[in-house]
């Protein structure tokens, strides 16, 4: 018998019906490995697509908080390029909205800011930056608007809604909505935006605002905006040296503002304007004898100009010339409009001195120095006063707080040391049996003009 191909192949005893189902167990074995397999890729590609959307979180989170901490420190291109490169991952995100909103009134506050800076008679250059800010402001505006609902109650929003009121010139509706925020535990960019407001006010409380515009610039790295505003209340004070000096922190800083020029600038139109004001208000001999103007006359013209500071220069060169009537008509003209001026009352008192009514004399420096216990004025003419009236113990307190404050090396601390001399040499006279009455005393020091001692105890950085 001849046997098939297929059956010579196949070994003795081995059915046919088992190779097929070996056949078939083998394909079984290739599908569940292939299973396997693809069960295990898509399990890698899950953990990868997890570790993926770990690490985009994390990218986010950093990017964040890095371009709030730009913001805080007033760097806004560093904080720029933070929310750029996480807008792809943040942009629904509503604390990237909320940044970015931020970010972008900060941006229009600094255009704000340039506007007050510039040169009022370079025409072109305000105009170009009153377009910038009109752009910046409706962009910040639009972005406020998107975000107010998700952050209600967040100081920062409510801090950009504030600014965002000032920029756009609603300054009464921004005065109402800052008032119940007023308080402690402040943070830096609501205190900033209730010192800007303040500050738009007809009589800004520059107390207030000096402390607020403190605690504001000690989180600015000296890029932002606290700075510039600063400079601004300096000058609106009449306090042109702390302006000055503002001026010189940036200058030595490490990175330099960007408006550093712009600020320069003005602080030196600023002091120009105010020495042309000055020798403008002191005539020349043949002036000042060829006009017969009555003392009424006088200080109506002056009243006239408007400009308290200028007053306040004149009652000093009157009260210098023994002019005590129209010295205290100008410092009290000054007085009805700004009632707690201390260069004013402390000039009231300087007059009341000169006439010998120390009750009064007093009563002025006291309100002064309960409003500003560090005004030097006052503190050494009170202190001059008490010793004259012979309330050494007194006096002698008052000068401790004035060496303690300024040192013996100038001006009141000189004075202040020789009178605890003084007070120390009797005190050993006394123990030796010479008596008081026996050492010839120092002449009383004539009280210092109040317009050389500009008011600065209130600023950031002093204590009160």
């Amino acid at each position: 018998m001849r046997l098939t191909h297929s059956q010579a192949l196949r070994p003795a005893g081995v059915p046919v019906q088992g190779a097929r189902v070996g056949r078939w167990l083998l394909v079984i074995l290739l599908g569940a490995l292939i299973a396997l397999v693809a069960m295990w890729s898509h399990y890698r590609a899950t953990e990868a697509g997890q570790n993926a959307s770990v690490k985009s979180a994390a990218d986010l989170q950093r990017h964040l908080q890095s371009a709030g901490d730009a913001l805080q420190a007033g760097d806004l291109n560093q904080a720029h390029e933070h929310l750029q490169a996480s807008q792809s991952l943040g942009a629904r995100d509503t604390r990237w909205q909320i940044l970015t909103a931020r970010y972008d009134i900060v941006r229009a506050d600094m255009n704000w800011l340039a506007v007050r800076l510039a040169d009022p008679s370079d025409t072109s250059r305000v105009e170009s930056l009153k377009r910038e800010l009109a752009e910046n402001l409706e962009q910040s505006t639009k972005a406020l608007r998107l975000v107010e609902h998700l952050a209600n109650a967040e100081n920062e929003i409510v801090a950009a809604r504030l600014d965002a009121q000032r920029i756009s010139g609603e300054i009464s509706k921004a005065h109402e909505a800052a008032a119940p925020l007023e308080g402690s535990n402040l943070s830096p960019d609501l205190a900033y935006a209730l010192a800007s407001v303040e500050l738009m006010q007809e009589r800004p409380r520059y107390k207030e605002v000096f402390d607020w515009l403190g605690l504001a610039r000690a989180k600015d790295s000296g890029l932002g905006r606290a700075p510039v505003m600063l400079v601004l209340a300096c000058v609106a004070g009449n306090r042109l040296e702390s302006a000055r000096a503002e001026v010189q922190r940036l200058k030595l800083a490490s990175r330099s503002h960007p408006l550093l020029a712009e600020i320069e600038a003005f602080v030196r139109r600023v002091a120009d304007q105010a020495t042309t004001a000055e020798q403008a208000a002191v005539p020349d001999a043949g002036t000042a004898a060829a006009a017969e103007v009555t003392e009424a006359e006088a200080i109506a013209e002056v009243t006239r100009e408007g400009d308290f500071r200028l007053r306040l220069r004149r009652a000093v060169e009157s009260l210098g010339r023994g002019e005590l009537t129209r010295a205290e008509q100008l410092f009290r003209s000054v007085l009805a409009e700004r009632p707690k001026d201390t260069e004013a009352l402390t000039g009231l008192g300087d007059v009341a001195r000169r006439r010998g009514n120390t009750t009064n004399a007093i009563s002025y420096y006291e309100r002064v120095l309960s409003g500003n216990s560090q005004y030097l004025p006052a503190l050494s003419a009170l202190a001059d006063v008490k010793w004259k009236t012979g309330d050494k113990a007194g006096a002698a307190m008052l000068y401790h707080r004035i060496i303690d404050q300024v040192g013996e090396s100038a001006g009141y601390g000189q004075n202040a040391s020789q009178r605890l001399r003084e007070l120390s040499e009797s005190g050993n006279s006394k123990s030796s049996g010479q008596s008081e009455s026996d050492k010839p005393s120092a002449p009383e020091p004539a009280p210092p003009a109040a317009s050389s001692n500009i008011d600065t105890t209130d600023l950031p950085g002093k204590s009160q």
